[in-house]
């Protein structure tokens, strides 16, 4: 089973009254997959696309759906899942929203040309969720990755969980526990990252640091893997 989902059902309540993540802030993983997006999607008539762990926001769907409207867009099919239920749909009806763990999807939802997994694969079963993948994305498909580095700068301090005891204990509590998970099963490096999903079979196609602006502190990475017909 996914872990840490309670954290999530309590942290998308609580949107008002936080920045969800400061990575939001930075603008280099959306760039990332969109980049990939226009190029890929452009050159197939027809094509499915899935988002992952999609939260009440449906991000990256939503992107999608934006940048390529009119007649183009009429081939495309959007699917958005994530384990939550009654998230955000206002607005979102080109989409089809379903309620199921990336570790077992349904077993009659398709096959997918492209997959986007958006800082979510660090909170699964990492095992179930390459079978998953493999069963759905369809030969020659691609799925896109966008992960946390194990040292990410953006782990939850231990001030600021202090600061959410005194407020939420319950919350904070789930701070502390995808911390853990974070540091447990996020990768150490890019290329740590490649050696997983190449020893898994796919044929790695691109690999980025993304670095907080200025600096030198990798915060997250982003791999573009194909499967292999």
């Amino acid at each position: 089973m996914a872990q840490g989902n309670k954290f999530w059902e309590l942290m998308w309540g609580k949107t008002t009254e936080l920045t969800i993540f400061p990575y939001h802030a930075h603008p280099q993983p959306e760039y990332f997959v969109m980049e990939f997006c226009r190029n890929f999607l452009k050159a197939r008539q027809q094509y499915s696309v899935a988002e992952i762990g999609c939260g009440p926001f449906a991000h990256f769907s939503r992107l999608i759906k934006k940048g390529f409207r009119g007649s183009f867009f009429s081939n495309i099919r959007l699917v958005a899942i994530d384990v939550i239920k009654d998230f955000m749909k206002t607005g979102m009806e080109t989409v089809t929203f379903i309620t199921a763990s990336a570790e077992e999807f349904p077993p009659n939802i398709g096959e997918f040309d492209l997959m986007i997994y958006p800082f979510v694969f660090e909170y699964l079963d990492k095992e179930k969720a390459i079978s998953e993948l493999k069963r759905v994305l369809k030969d020659e498909g691609v799925a896109i990755f966008l992960l946390n580095n194990k040292k990410s700068p953006f782990l939850w301090s231990e001030k600021e969980i202090q600061v959410w005891e005194k407020q939420d204990a319950e919350f904070a509590e789930q701070l502390k526990r995808v911390n853990e998970i974070q540091e447990r099963n996020a990768f150490e490096s890019a290329d740590a990252a490649g050696r997983f999903f190449s020893g898994h079979g796919f044929e790695v196609i691109q690999l980025n640091e993304f670095k907080i602006a200025g600096t030198n502190v990798i915060y997250g990475y982003g791999i573009i893997v194909r499967k292999k017909s």
